[in-house]
């Protein structure tokens, strides 16, 4: 179960939450996190920056900034989003969104930010308080491990035709891919694990003269990724959840 909620301060504040709450019977996996552990600006490999102005289509006043660390701050634990005016109607913030080309073709997608004025609820008046500050401990992103029964063993990237084994999944410290085909007795393979917004997290190449491989996964955080399989005929790919 997902639950959808928008906040909105008058004058200033916007931001969308995506929360997902645990309903009995259903085993929900850690895929994706910012514990927001580290101070300074937001960390590069989980958030992008939302640069300009131009109302982003509901006329707002602000003008979102890149890497500015008086807009956004990681600090005390916690995400900082600030809005200033900083002269007469103009007025800087941040808006920070998980990387991708668009949230209609990712398996999750985040936008934080504070917004000023706007269709609704208006533009600041003379009660308007700045800065405004928008403050997140964390943000999480979690999935119902049946999920996984919906997913075809492997999916197909290329005219592969190998047949592949992963054992066990979930797996920690280590899985084992098999080749059934014994293709890998002649030429190199290489594997590849990637998140779910295909950041790679380990790149490898198989020796040749084996079909069973082991490998090590006791350094990744616990979640949900995407395994791949290159072969000099093409890849192959399917989820594996590291507990």
């Amino acid at each position: 179960m997902r639950k959808l909620h928008l906040f909105r301060l008058p004058f200033f504040c916007f931001f969308l939450l995506i929360i997902t709450i645990p309903v009995q019977g259903q085993n929900w996996i850690l895929v994706w996190s910012d514990e927001f552990s580290e101070p300074g600006l937001p960390d590069s490999t989980k958030w992008a920056y939302d640069i300009g102005g131009g109302g982003w289509g509901n006329n707002e006043l602000e003008y979102y900034t890149e890497k500015r660390i008086e807009n956004a701050e990681v600090k005390d634990s916690m995400l900082v989003i600030t809005a200033r005016k900083e002269s007469f109607q103009v007025y800087h913030t941040m808006q920070i969104s998980t990387p991708g080309t668009s949230e209609f073709h990712e398996n999750f997608f985040i936008i934080l930010n504070v917004a000023v004025g706007g269709n609704w609820p208006g533009s600041p008046d003379a009660s308007t308080v700045f800065p405004q500050t928008m403050k997140a401990d964390y943000v999480r992103v979690y999935v119902d491990s049946a999920m996984l029964a919906d997913v075809p063993e492997w999916q197909r990237l290329s005219n592969n035709s190998n047949h592949f084994k992963v054992y066990p999944n979930p797996a920690r410290p280590f899985f084992v891919i098999e080749d059934l085909d014994n293709y890998s007795m002649n030429d190199p393979e290489q594997i590849e694990i990637y998140t779910l917004l295909g950041q790679p997290i380990l790149v490898k190449m198989i020796p040749v003269n084996t079909n069973t491989w082991k490998v090590n996964v006791n350094h990744i955080p616990g979640g949900l990724y995407i395994l791949r399989i290159c072969t000099p005929t093409g890849s192959v790919q399917k989820r594996i959840i590291i507990n």
